[in-house]
């Protein structure tokens, strides 16, 4: 981190240019790190964005997600995209399995979240708070019931 010299804790690399940073918070240096620390110090309390990020490549609500679904589901199937980012519109695990205490139901929507929405088995365990194993099970059974 650049922090420590930036703010003036600690010695500057040769590499490093504070110079055009501080210059945002004022003309002289010393007060300029001063700022620059409270500015920092300011930050640490804010919740970092990226815990929000969805599919990998958006930060915004699933009004302005679902605003990309035509474009994601032309790359749906396409392997050159990560996995997150061609299903980063699919609805949330809490939005597809509603039922949790009807099991004919609840199966039903765990095999829709895996199949049509391509939810890991391990994502779906760890959101029902059920072993991976039993997951796993109810899809097998779920497809051999399809066949």
């Amino acid at each position: 981190s650049s922090y420590g010299a930036t703010a003036g804790l600690a010695p500057k690399p040769v590499f490093l240019d504070c110079d055009g940073l501080l210059m945002n918070f004022g003309n002289n240096l010393k007060k300029a790190r001063k700022a620059y620390a409270k500015f920092v110090q300011g930050g640490t309390a804010v919740k970092s964005p990226w815990k929000r990020l969805k599919g990998g490549i958006f930060l915004g609500d699933d009004e302005f997600v679902s605003s990309f679904s035509s474009a994601l589901s032309q790359k749906k199937d396409h392997p050159e995209f990560p996995r997150c980012q061609r299903m980063a519109d699919r609805p949330s695990l809490e939005d597809i399995i509603t039922q949790t205490r009807n099991e004919l139901l609840r199966n039903q929507q765990i095999s829709h979240a895996r199949k049509h929405w391509d939810y890991e088995i391990g994502e779906i365990s760890e959101h029902l708070k059920l072993h991976r194993n039993t997951v796993a099970a109810i899809l097998r059974k779920a497809e051999r019931e399809e066949v």
